[in-house]
């Protein structure tokens, strides 16, 4: 009798503690959506000139509105508008914002079109104009870069998550005009960068940049800040990385297979069409593996989706035209 005694008074201590420890642990936060798209600049080449694409864009606006449920914010890439105008800016806004009457909050990449005046070369006074329409339209986007990146390189959180925004066609003070801007990350941000994710402690971290570490157009040869930046990513751990700038869809896990230095991989996205002109054709990438092939998707604007349920990570892309509709393009095998 004794011993029945004890056996229930064990069971309900270890029931109690049981009930602390749950109690004392962390609770985990609602599971949450966002969307990341970019590039809805209009074609230089065409008739019209119009400097943002408004059909494609408020069409793929529309199918992230009616998603269910509906995402928490929604990243664009850069490339707003075909050049640096205020004017132009203001209109995209009032393009985009069903998203906000949606209750679908919104944060920006500066890309490199963002700088580019009338002839085609980035100039600092329109980075200033941009940071300045940031601040005013967009006020909760955060100055807390590193110095001088107000509102271009910047960070925010949300439950165990962690979003680093970069920008990769940044102007320094003294450069008042430059025609040669092709894309890269300053080593003020990659310091600023590794720091972040040095120190965090939130599980799921993911980085922005309008220019991909690594373009879908390898024929060229691009900044070796690109090559640091990824140093950085894999060293510290990330969960995705995203770009914009070409315009395509582009999925690829990058491993030590395209870098024997890289021991950890981490999967790249390129969703660079939101109206901006396709991208016509790409060549075979030589860098890419049977095993990790690079999935390229042409001649559809698209947006990524991403689902964060506390510990879990998934994501989906959408793609298409207005003319014909949206569907799934690309998933997880």
């Amino acid at each position: 009798m004794q011993e029945k005694t004890w056996i229930k008074r064990g069971a309900l201590l270890a029931l109690v503690l049981w009930l602390i420890a749950v109690l004392a642990a962390p609770a985990a936060g609602e599971a949450f959506r966002f969307a990341v798209m970019g590039d809805s600049r209009g074609n230089a080449k065409s008739k019209e000139k119009a400097p943002i694409n408004e059909t494609e864009l408020s069409y793929l606006i529309q199918e992230i509105i009616d998603l269910n449920p509906k995402p928490l914010f929604a990243v664009f890439g850069g490339d707003l508008a075909l050049r640096a105008d205020v004017d132009d800016w203001k209109s995209w806004k009032l393009i985009m914002q069903p998203l906000a009457k949606a209750g679908i909050g919104l944060y920006l990449v500066k890309g490199n079109h963002e700088l580019y005046d009338a002839h085609v070369k980035c100039r600092l006074d329109n980075q200033t104009a941009y940071q300045a329409f940031v601040a005013a339209n967009y006020a909760y986007i955060p100055s807390n870069g590193p110095p001088g990146y107000d509102r271009l390189a910047y960070w925010f959180e949300h439950d165990n998550s962690l979003f680093i925004v970069l920008d990769s066609f940044y102007m320094y003070p003294d450069s008042i005009v430059d025609a040669d801007l092709y894309g890269g990350v300053t080593w003020q941000q990659l310091a600023w960068l590794d720091g972040l994710l040095a120190t965090t402690t939130k599980a799921h971290r993911f980085v922005f940049s309008h220019m991909p570490a690594y373009p879908r157009d390898a024929t060229k040869k691009y900044d070796r800040s690109l090559y640091d930046l990824w140093k950085v990513l894999v060293t510290r751990g990330i969960t995705y990385f995203f770009g914009a700038h070409e315009h395509l869809y582009d999925n690829w896990y990058i491993t030590d297979q395209v870098d024997k230095d890289w021991t950890r991989g981490i999967r790249q996205f390129i969703s660079g069409c939101a109206g901006a002109p396709f991208t016509i054709e790409v060549l075979a990438d030589p860098r890419a593996t049977p095993e990790h092939p690079r999935h390229t998707v042409l001649k559809k604007d698209n947006f990524v989706l991403v689902d964060v349920d506390w510990d879990n990570v998934t994501w989906i892309t959408y793609g298409g035209t207005a003319k014909a509709g949206y569907k799934v393009i690309d998933q997880p095998k």
